[in-house]
């Protein structure tokens, strides 16, 4: 069923199944955690995200993919911190920063970053359980998170602000502040 997950007629039937697939503890054996965790490390998954990335769009098959990307990378927890630093575990990880880092206002013209968030508990958890949680390692990748979410918490500069339509905020959380222009020319600074 795997690659049919990676073909565009059927990717969105195919991880649809896998996903709810991935939810029986009892079906996941390590041999098929290890089998799906290495079809989606592969290329085709980076070339699928940075499509959608660069189009600011969300079709049927991406949403499809990021979900079994998350419900993924949510069960191997375990399997990738073992592994860490292994080109599958860094892959995986690299595409759920994507998705916590896609483009857009969430909950204004993007929900897809948040369908990442219990993977990264899942994954903070099983660095806990394997003492990993303060490695250099777990805080550059925590770190890339916590960067990802803050930017992410931020509204944009009041011009763009202005041409949201009336209540597009309206029963969302309060985000962290109100990018101005001046503090977009701090921000940048300071990265830079």
């Amino acid at each position: 069923m795997l690659p049919l997950a990676a073909a565009p007629l059927t990717s969105v039937a195919a991880s649809s199944a896998l996903e709810d697939v991935i939810g029986r503890a009892r079906f996941m054996t390590p041999r098929r955690t290890s089998a799906l965790c290495d079809a989606l490390a592969a290329d085709w998954t980076a070339q699928w995200l940075a499509q959608a990335v660069a189009a600011h769009d969300v079709d049927e098959h991406i949403l499809a993919l990021v979900k079994l990307l998350a419900a993924a990378v949510d069960q191997a927890a375990s399997v990738l911190v073992e592994q860490l630093g292994s080109t599958r575990s860094s892959a995986l990880l690299e595409r759920l920063l994507t998705i916590t880092s896609f483009p857009g206002f969430f909950a204004v013209d993007e929900e897809i970053s948040e369908l990442a968030l219990p993977a990264w508990t899942s994954l903070y958890e099983a660095m806990v359980d394997e003492g990993r949680s303060e490695s250099a390692e777990a805080k550059a990748i925590f770190g890339a998170v916590a960067n990802a979410l803050r930017t992410k918490a931020l509204l944009p500069m009041d011009e763009e602000l202005r041409t949201w339509p009336r209540g597009a905020l309206d029963g969302h959380a309060t985000p962290l502040t109100v990018q101005t222009s001046a503090s977009a020319s701090r921000s940048t600074a300071t990265t830079a």
